[in-house]
Order: C-alpha cells, then structure tokens, then sequence
C-alpha cells in the first residue's frame, strides 16, 4: 500500500505514530508518501496519530495507491 498526504496540509500536523509502521517515508511532489507492506488482507487499517498544530479550517488531499485524490476538509477548534 502506499498512501501520499498533501506536505501543505500535513505540516499542519504532529505526527505522533503511524500503525503499521511504514517501510519507507519521504517527501516526493509535494506529497508526503508512506509505503506500507502489502499483505493478502485486501482491506489494512492505517492509523495516523496526529495532533493538529493549527486551529481553524484545514485544506488538502489524500492519494491511496494510484486512485484519484482524495479531497479532505476539517475544522480545528481550540
């Protein structure tokens, strides 16, 4: 699996872990892209730790594998 986050968006986070831990990280288009060991299981949970370090609306995207991006939109509060 490989998972590919916004690096403008995701700079708005603190990364505390990432389960499973990724095989490689590195920073690649303006995207942050995470490779994951590909199992039989079709369907793996990938939870990222974060915590926000700004507070109001946050914009990005998020790309799995090679489908089209993901738009995500949330909203910090205090």
């Amino acid at each position: 699996y490989r998972v590919a986050l916004d690096a403008n968006w995701a700079r708005h986070f603190h990364i505390h872990s990432i389960h499973p831990e990724p095989r490689s990280a590195q920073l690649a288009d303006g995207r942050w892209v995470y490779e994951f060991e590909a199992r039989e299981v079709r369907e793996l949970p990938i939870i990222f730790h974060v915590e926000a370090r700004k507070i109001g609306r946050l914009e990005g995207s998020v790309v799995l594998n090679d489908a089209p991006p993901l738009q995500v939109a949330l909203f910090v509060y205090p």
